[in-house]
């Protein structure tokens, strides 16, 4: 399973992953917190990287550089270049 969050404030995004977690862990689900990763995309050029972490229960998320879904990969700097190489490799 695949899940977004989208904000503009790290903290939102942690308040976000929080709910959802204890959401699904209340009704008897178990997330593997070894598979989750993050990726953080600036939308408008700008790098507002505040140095802070995406958490849960106190541990830091792994943060990528890409991320496939869906056939399609998406950068954090926003180039499609490795998407088109990988389309043309497959065709």
């Amino acid at each position: 399973m695949t899940l977004f969050f989208v904000d503009v404030t790290r903290d939102e995004v942690n308040n976000k992953l929080k709910r959802w977690m204890h959401k699904l862990e209340s009704s008897g689900f178990r997330l593997s917190r070894s598979k989750i990763e993050y990726l953080k995309c600036s939308f408008s050029g700008r790098d507002d990287d505040d140095g802070g972490e995406v958490t849960t229960d106190a541990v830091a998320i792994p943060k990528v550089e890409k991320f496939k879904y869906l056939d399609s990969i998406i950068q954090q700097n926003g180039n499609i270049d490795e998407d088109i190489s990988q389309r043309i490799k497959v065709g």
